[in-house]
């Protein structure tokens, strides 16, 4: 059987959420940037994957191919189809959302398409629409080794996305390298967000990253803390667990919001620390995290089994 996925260029969405999937079932697999000058002929029985956005030319070309289109399902996994969401979030940001998914939701649906989410809350949020919940599966994590590397690291990956975020994170790191002043923090940051974050000491700065090079750095083994915070908002309600597979295939364990989608699985695998946005309730856990590389290991351990859980958790619904 033949899948196709049109995505804009390669993308954690696709690579968590359909391509495991079509590989388990054995599907060749052909992706498509949106923003190609020409589309692949389409063989009859084929299944179609339109992941997160669409353009005018791709929505027409799938209009004339529809006969040959067995399965055409379109995936979500963020409130991508919701301005109350798109206001939620930076307005760059928002506005990139509303072009090119927003305003295809019509378009989309008119084609008979099956609509995928990627958590209970947007299943319900959809629930006109009839969606079908798919998790996200655990990449690069097979194999993945407990960080006893020194000095030690506390870190967070985010994007420009993540602004309240990444205004919260600036006091923390600031307390976090007075407090903890051998400690290294590694930040991923756009320039915009820099000037807020170069005065503090012993922090190191990555800009933004294409997803396959984030992918490589998010598995080098040399940091101990990874950090998760998240703020409730209408658009990070419907975040997924992905930052935990991140932060656990750097061979790191996690702090993480109570405003994420998956706190209970941390809380009740005891795969990390679960905290409100408290700066100082976090400085006290990377403080504790750091000086105790027994308990580190044994929170890592669960992790470990965590991940085990999602990936046969993910093998086991059946969605195609």
């Amino acid at each position: 059987m033949k899948a196709y996925i049109f995505e804009e260029g390669r993308n954690p969405s696709s690579d968590y959420y359909i391509v495991p999937r079509l590989k388990l079932k054995s599907f060749e697999i052909n992706r498509i940037n949106i923003h190609s000058r020409e589309y692949p002929d389409l063989e009859e029985g084929s299944y179609v994957f339109l992941v997160r956005y669409a353009s005018n030319r791709l929505i027409d070309f799938l209009k004339e191919k529809r006969k040959y289109i067995k399965k055409l399902i379109y995936f979500m996994d963020d409130g991508l189809w919701d301005l109350r969401s798109l206001l939620s979030v930076p307005m760059m940001y928002g506005w990139k959302l509303f072009k090119k998914a927003y305003l295809f939701r019509r378009k989309i649906l008119s084609l008979g398409a099956e609509i995928w989410v990627s958590t209970e809350y947007l299943k319900d949020k959809y629930s006109d629409y009839k969606p079908k919940l798919v998790y996200p599966y655990p990449i690069g994590l097979d194999e993945v080794q407990f960080s006893k590397s020194s000095p030690r690291v506390v870190f967070y990956h985010g994007t420009s996305s993540h602004k309240q975020e990444l205004e919260w994170l600036k006091e923390l790191f600031s307390k976090l390298s007075e407090k903890l002043p051998d400690v290294l923090l590694e930040v991923v940051v756009d320039e915009k967000h820099w000037k807020d974050f170069r005065k503090i000491k012993n922090l190191i700065a990555f800009r933004p990253m294409k997803w396959e090079g984030f992918y490589r750095f998010s598995q080098l083994n040399y940091r101990t803390v990874g950090l998760a915070p998240l703020f409730d908002s209408e658009f990070n309600r419907g975040r997924s667990w992905i930052k935990f597979y991140d932060i656990t295939r750097s061979g790191a364990v996690g702090i993480f919001s109570v405003h994420s989608s998956y706190c209970g699985y941390i809380q009740d695998f005891k795969a990390g620390y679960v905290l409100p946005m408290d700066t100082d309730l976090w400085v006290k856990a990377v403080e504790e995290l750091i000086k105790d590389e027994k308990k580190r290991e044994e929170l890592f351990g669960n992790a470990k089994v965590l991940v085990k859980y999602f990936r046969e958790l993910c093998e086991s619904v059946e969605v195609i």
